[in-house]
């Protein structure tokens, strides 16, 4: 029922708005009042057009039905980025997108980056003082010759907005300078490139191939606006080249500035081993490394702000001058041409004692020989004997006509003793003996030069004890 009340009132007032004429004040009668606009709007409805933003279109800024410039697209992204005023070569009115939509939606008559005008959203005007359409219609009015006399703001038909006559019949050349230095670098650089000038700054095109950058034809990459700042990454030597030009047109001289980003690796691979008060620390060379530096702390985390000792050439150091009884975290810097890597990936950790390495009192000596005499105990292998809690060591025993011994010790090197386990083979019968254990079986395999045996391979098998030996 509802629905066919509201077919029935669209119905009456298409038929009231087809034959009959509104009256306005002073009883005169308004014949080209839109009365569709009227319709839709008591049901809701709002017809809408947008502008024709696309590089290439011509605009009329003057509101006389003819062209006054033409959207143009210098940095080459398909979205309209300045204005050519008719009779002009290069940009002399910026577009903004104020919103980050990736639309312009503004203007900007004297480069400073700032909204000076919106983009009316819907034509045929296409300036206004406020966003979204709102605000006061602005043309540019121009003179006899079609040169801009300044902007009309409030309606009156002449301009009340003349800087952009002062900015047109500027002759003066922008600047243009980088906060780059020419060097070598270890690290990406950020350099801002920044145009200016004594009106009005523009847009802004550099180079770092070694091209002469240009405006038309369009040769590098070119920056939208008078300031920005470049990121600089790759590694190498290049030529970073930079030109801008100001909302006249008036282009800058070129600057140049050579740098190179040659990192060296940060070194890896790096170990530490402490003693008294000083700690040894190695690592894996770094291709092109002139030298190194070591940074510690005792404390996680170390960086080029912590303690640093070198520079060395070798890659490794002792690191002198420590407190004993400490936990130390190290990492190591490569440099390299004047520059320096980035600290190592993790910290290294090694703690100091309160006794210098070599001097300590507390160690032992045990002679297990048992009594085999001089050379017995040449080419020592030892090894554990897990199950039965045994040191096991294999000797070319001089002393025995250098036959394969086995000492066979308690862990603490007490009740030893000396088993010939040759198997009669004799003088030199095993070279280069490798003990192992046999757990699945409980044999010593002794695995040898046989010398006795021109030297062939040879494998001697006995009970743990040394005993059975073949």
């Amino acid at each position: 029922m509802q629905i066919q009340y509201k077919n029935c009132l669209f119905s009456i007032l298409i038929l009231f708005f087809s034959h009959c004429v509104l009256l306005f004040p002073e009883g005169k009668s308004q014949t080209d009042f839109s009365s569709f606009a009227f319709l839709f709007g008591l049901v809701g409805g709002s017809p809408s057009s947008s502008q024709n933003l696309s590089p290439g279109t011509a605009v009329d800024l003057s509101g006389d039905g003819s062209p006054d410039g033409t959207l143009v697209d210098s940095d080459g992204d398909g979205i309209s980025d300045g204005i050519i005023l008719t009779g002009r070569t290069a940009p002399n009115l910026l577009l903004i997108d104020t919103n980050g939509d990736g639309i312009p939606d503004a203007v900007d008559s004297n480069g400073d980056g700032l909204p000076d005008y919106y983009i009316s959203p819907n034509p045929p005007g296409f300036l206004t003082t406020a966003p979204g359409g709102t605000g006061n219609p602005v043309v540019i009015i121009v003179d006899s010759n079609g040169n801009p006399l300044g902007f009309d703001t409030d309606g009156d038909g002449t301009p009340n907005d003349t800087a952009i006559v002062t900015i047109l019949s500027d002759t003066t050349p922008p600047t243009i300078t980088s906060s780059l230095s020419a060097g070598t670098f270890s690290t990406t650089q950020t350099t801002t490139l920044t145009c200016s000038d004594n009106k009005a700054p523009g847009f802004i095109v550099y180079t770092l191939d070694g091209t002469t950058p240009a405006f038309f034809p369009k040769t590098g990459t070119v920056i939208t606006k008078s300031s920005q700042a470049v990121s600089l990454s790759m590694e190498g030597t290049y030529t970073l080249q930079a030109i801008c030009r100001d909302l006249a047109g008036n282009v800058s001289i070129p600057i140049s500035i050579v740098y190179t980003i040659d990192p060296p690796d940060a070194p890896a691979f790096v170990t530490a081993q402490a003693g008294g008060t000083s700690a040894f620390v190695q690592w894996w060379p770094v291709a092109g490394a002139t030298s190194y530096t070591v940074y510690y702390s005792t404390s996680p985390g170390v960086t080029t702000a912590s303690t640093s000792f070198g520079p060395v050439t070798n890659p490794y150091a002792m690191v002198t001058g420590l407190t004993g009884g400490v936990l130390y975290y190290f990492r190591v810097v490569a440099n390299k041409s004047g520059v320096s890597s980035v600290v190592s990936l993790l910290d290294v950790m090694a703690y100091t004692t309160t006794t210098p390495l070599g001097t300590s009192t507390t160690g032992t000596h045990v002679d297990i020989s048992v009594g085999q005499g001089t050379n017995s105990g040449r080419l020592p292998n030892p090894i554990i004997d897990y199950i039965n809690g045994k040191l096991l060591v294999v000797t070319l025993n001089e002393a025995n006509d250098s036959k394969l011994s086995l000492f066979r010790c308690n862990l603490d090197g007490t009740s030893c003793s000396h088993t010939d386990i040759s198997a009669g083979q004799g003088f030199n019968a095993a070279l280069f003996a490798s003990p192992v254990i046999d757990h699945i079986n409980g044999k010593l395999l002794v695995p040898a030069q046989n010398y006795a045996n021109d030297s062939k391979l040879g494998l001697f098998k006995c009970n743990l004890d040394g005993t059975s030996c073949t």
